[in-house]
């Protein structure tokens, strides 16, 4: 009805309120109307690849397995008295071989047709990348934690001869952290490129915890999480280093991974290329296409004295 008082002129009346507003971000009353714009793709916060900015050597460019030969022992060398009744003793060095092998990583990554016709984005360029960078972290947390089993590298964690340092279920301290250097140093293997690489969430830990407890001096971790120093050698965290472990083995615990050692003393190899084989046919009727990822590469400590890896050391 017209208010009281109210002269038509003429036109059409428009009330002051409605109950079905059109509006942008209303659905089914504008919403439809407003056309979606494409941003940048957000990229995934990922780890950081760690054990080449530490020291580690890669090599590229192996078709097969590739030996180095290895002085194991050295020998002796006898005092004699003058004309003695015995000859001396042999003096032969000892060796062996140290083995890279290839070993293989696959990775699958499916998409339908629809997608590739209608993203704006280059979808088989986008999978492609994804893939080199899950084989780069692959190989890469494979040096630190690999098992040496089941067709994974033997990482520093599981490798022979490495030194272990037990830190009874407690927050690192700067006793036992300079007894991992001294194992290092004890069998001569102080040389090179000296760092810690920690778990990030020790390295935070041990950033705010002072050298000597009860004083107002120095923390034991210095500097910034990514480039940092521990009792005067180079220190990095990175979640390519465990916070799950128990022992050596990532389980799902508590314990932190924490080691300290020459990193140039680890090689890390890849076979040949990595292989993209894209698939149309496996999938085809329900209009699928699989981009695999195929890579051989490797890990091996040159010398596992060179490194000293904590075990039941925590980060609360």
């Amino acid at each position: 009805s017209l208010p009281e008082g109210f002269k038509r002129h003429g036109g059409v009346l428009v009330p002051m309120s409605t109950r079905a507003t059109l509006a942008s971000g209303v659905t089914g009353k504008g919403t439809e109307l407003v056309p979606a714009g494409q941003g940048e793709l957000i990229e995934l916060l990922r780890a950081k690849a760690i054990v080449l900015a530490l020291g580690a050597r890669l090599f590229t460019g192996f078709t097969g397995p590739v030996e180095f030969p290895k002085v194991t022992a050295g020998g002796n060398i006898s005092w004699m008295a003058e004309n003695p009744g015995a000859d001396a003793g042999d003096s032969d060095p000892t060796l062996g071989l140290a083995l890279l092998t290839p070993k293989t990583m696959i990775g699958v990554v499916p998409f339908t047709r629809q997608l590739l016709n209608q993203a704006s984005i280059d979808v088989e360029a986008f999978v492609k990348d994804e893939l080199a960078i899950y084989h780069s972290l692959a190989i890469d947390k494979a040096a630190i934690h690999g098992k040496g089993a089941n067709g994974e590298p033997t990482g520093i964690y599981k490798a022979l001869e490495v030194n272990a340092k037990a830190f009874g279920s407690a927050i690192p301290d700067i006793v036992g952290l300079m007894d991992m250097i001294v194992a290092v140093a004890d069998r001569n293997a102080d040389i090179g490129t000296l760092k810690f690489l920690a778990s990030v969430v020790l390295a935070g830990r041990l950033r705010v915890t002072q050298e000597f407890a009860g004083t107002s001096g120095a923390t034991i971790w210095q500097g910034n999480l990514r480039d940092g120093s521990i009792l005067g050698y180079g220190a990095s965290a990175s979640t390519q280093a465990s916070k799950t472990m128990t022992g050596s083995e990532e389980t799902g615990g508590v314990e932190q991974a924490l080691i300290f050692g020459n990193w140039a003393d680890l090689l890390v190899a890849l076979f040949g290329q990595m292989e993209l084989v894209v698939d149309v046919v496996t999938r085809k009727k329900r209009a699928i296409i699989e981009v695999a990822s195929y890579q051989q590469g490797d890990c091996l400590p040159r010398h596992g004295q060179s490194f000293t890896k904590a075990t039941a050391a925590l980060a609360a």
